[in-house]
């Protein structure tokens, strides 16, 4: 009964249909040899020998900004002749061998691949591959390693491998003879029978003429550029084939290294978003290069990370233009986008880390315009300019109303432009902020577009013509009216102050308030300084250039043989709901520290020790503090400024008799 019952089964393994052990493959022919030696090679079929995994400091060619770094998988790849030792699988492509996809002798193909020398050791890293077949059961050929200038490893000329000629798919355990033949193939074939999807160009290396010809037949654009999300930092030879979306102005910079010019633009292509600024002469250069709309193919420039604060694109990269950028414009934009949008719902805003600490709070916004104030102008503190804002009211499709600002030309050309009550605006790159509760800031880094041709935008209008007109709306920024909060400096929780909008009145009047908390930091740089003796200013004196006093008060415009000290204290006072950065002047500071604004700037001049010590002194000491929140505005963005009038230490006697009458309210 055994022996018939092995019979049998061995009958239904032989007997199979032989349609699935028929899928014929075929690997490309001198892939290897062409990627090793640089030369045009598109979609190559390879098989996979080995695969090993590497911890991720192991690897030579890390993953930008990863923190810790994360693990690579190293991949021994093969087109039956030839074998290349080192193939690194870029990390978002982890999943294929994470899910048993990639497996050892499974056969892929390379879509999108960069070979780079790294510590002179030519790497191939691997950015988009599809899995064609799984574990084929065993090597296909007898390939070689090849060395960097394409000669073996074991010395002499590679050989020149065969055309290719169709096999079969090895079975696991085949037969000796089979074995042997499947060998004996010069170039063995591993392709399926079944035709795949068309190859596109490798977006990496110089297009073949025949590539070339099918893409542009597509309308695919320059078989030579390569997607915006492909950049990175380990390939510096690329092109890109973009759209420019927004174009700056030619703007001065300054700062400690020296000052000059610089300009920015946004570059789209389908595959995301780039922030590309050109410096001095560059800029000078290339400045009337360009215009919005309009295509081009860029190639050369330095990639480095981005910078959340100034570049909100998709890209991981900012790039500058060089010397060696090439810029040349095309007229063919076949599927370029315009502009893309990601657009948030307000109720979203609500759970975003918009904190004054927290980089790339930006996002786009699809509403209604409800409210259109005029322009009005402000001094920045810093730079003593003088810029224009104007407030306005966004409304979305569930009747949330938000407050955003524009700032500078975004401001005064807004009229202009058709913004009214009633119009839809599509902003992008908006900067989201705490303010008021939630508020907007339109800034020359963002791009704001009135009554867009967006299906999204007529969906829009078409509910506010039907519903949205006639709606209150929901005010998600709270504004205070009437008096200062409470009336009588209320005592407060830390956590109100943000949760109330303390100091973000309508008025432009403050909120004063009282809190008890600790002083858990002062900040020690800059907290003394210099200013003029007379008793009824407190500007900063400045060294003299005439020589015969040495400080000068140009408020007074004098000069004087000596000088008083100031105290303005940063410090942080925490509570159990939170924290907060107050500044504490002059007679305030001096009773938190417990020392004499004189003698206190004596002991920083003569022993910095000691006066560190005398600072630290007053931390972690319970405090009850009067407090005023008012807005002000800095480099451009609005925030909420809490000074402390006075501070004293915590008289517990008179602390336990508050909370008795606290207590009494609830019973």
């Amino acid at each position: 009964q055994v022996s018939a019952l092995l019979h049998k089964t061995c009958v239904c393994v032989f007997e199979r249909p032989i349609d699935n052990a028929a899928k014929m493959w075929e690997l490309t022919p001198n892939a290897i040899m062409d990627i090793v030696t640089g030369k045009d090679i598109s979609q190559p079929v390879l098989q996979v020998l080995g695969i090993k995994k590497l911890a991720g400091g192991e690897t030579a060619a890390p993953a930008p900004g990863a923190a810790p770094k994360p693990d690579r998988y190293r991949l021994q790849l093969s087109d039956g002749v030839y074998k290349q030792q080192s193939a690194m699988l870029a990390t978002q492509l982890n999943n294929l061998v994470l899910e048993e996809r990639i497996q050892k002798h499974g056969i892929i193909r390379l879509d999108k691949f960069i070979c780079n020398q790294i510590s002179g050791k030519r790497i191939v890293i691997i950015l988009s591959a599809e899995v064609l077949a799984g574990d084929t059961g065993s090597q296909i050929g007898s390939p070689v390693s090849l060395k960097d200038d394409g000669t073996l490893e074991s010395g002499g000329p590679a050989p020149v491998a065969a055309a290719p000629a169709p096999a079969a798919v090895h079975t696991p355990a085949p037969a000796p003879a089979a074995a042997s033949a499947a060998a004996a193939v010069a170039q063995p074939s591993y392709r399926q029978a079944h035709p795949t999807s068309p190859p596109t160009s490798n977006p990496y290396a110089r297009a073949r003429p025949q590539d070339h010809m099918r893409d542009a037949a597509m309308g695919g654009g320059d078989s030579h550029s390569q997607p915006i999300s492909s950049l990175n930092i380990y390939n510096q030879r690329w092109t890109i084939r973009v759209r420019v979306t927004k174009k700056g102005d030619m703007r001065n910079w300054s700062n400690a290294k020296g000052s000059g010019k610089l300009f920015s633009v946004d570059l789209l292509d389908e595959s995301g978003e780039i922030r590309a600024t050109a410096f001095n002469e560059t800029a000078e250069q290339l400045y009337d290069r360009f215009e919005v709309g309009k295509v081009y193919t860029i190639s050369g420039g330095k990639l480095k990370t981005k910078q959340g604060n100034f570049s909100h694109g998709s890209c991981h990269y900012d790039l500058t233009f060089n010397e060696g950028t090439t810029i040349q414009e095309v007229t063919n934009a076949a599927g370029l986008p315009l502009q893309k949008f990601d657009f948030k719902s307000f109720d979203d805003f609500l759970n975003m880390d918009c904190s004054s600490g927290s980089r790339g709070c930006f996002v786009d916004v699809l509403a209604v315009i409800t409210e259109v104030n005029p322009c009005s102008t402000i001094v920045i503190k810093s730079s003593g300019r003088e810029v224009t804002k104007r407030e306005i009211s966004l409304m979305d499709n569930k009747s949330q109303v938000i407050s955003c600002t524009l700032w500078d030309k975004e401001a005064e050309n807004f009229e202009a432009m058709g913004g009214a009550v009633g119009v839809v605006i599509a902003g992008k790159g908006f900067k989201l902020s705490d303010f008021g509760g939630r508020s907007l800031s339109c800034s020359s880094n963002s791009t704001l577009l009135v009554n867009p041709d967006l299906p999204e935008a007529h969906a829009l209008m078409g509910w506010y013509e039907s519903v949205g007109r006639t709606t209150s709306g929901n005010k998600m920024s709270v504004k205070q009216a009437g008096g200062g909060f409470g009336g009588n400096d209320a005592r407060i929780v830390i956590r109100d102050i943000k949760d109330k909008s303390l100091g973000t009145r309508s008025d432009g009047k403050a909120d004063n308030f009282t809190i008890k908390g600790t002083i858990t930091f002062i900040r020690a740089e800059n907290c003394l300084y210099k200013a003029c003796p007379k008793e009824e200013c407190n500007k900063k004196v400045v060294e003299s250039v005439s020589g015969d006093k040495p400080y000068r008060c140009e408020k007074c415009n004098d000069d004087f043989d000596n000088f008083k000290w100031r105290l303005m204290l940063s410090v942080t006072v925490s509570d159990w709901s939170g924290q907060v950065w107050t500044t504490c002047f002059q007679e305030t500071g001096e009773s938190i520290v417990g020392m004499g604004t004189n003698e206190l700037g004596n002991l920083k001049e003569t022993n910095q020790a000691a006066f560190q010590a005398k600072l630290n002194e007053a931390l972690f000491k319970p405090w009850v503090m009067r407090c005023r929140a008012k807005q002000e505005t800095w480099n451009d963005e609005v925030r909420v400024k809490v000074s402390t009038m006075t501070a004293n230490p915590l008289d517990y006697k008179n602390e336990c008799q508050y909370l008795i009458t606290e207590i009494k309210k609830y019973l």
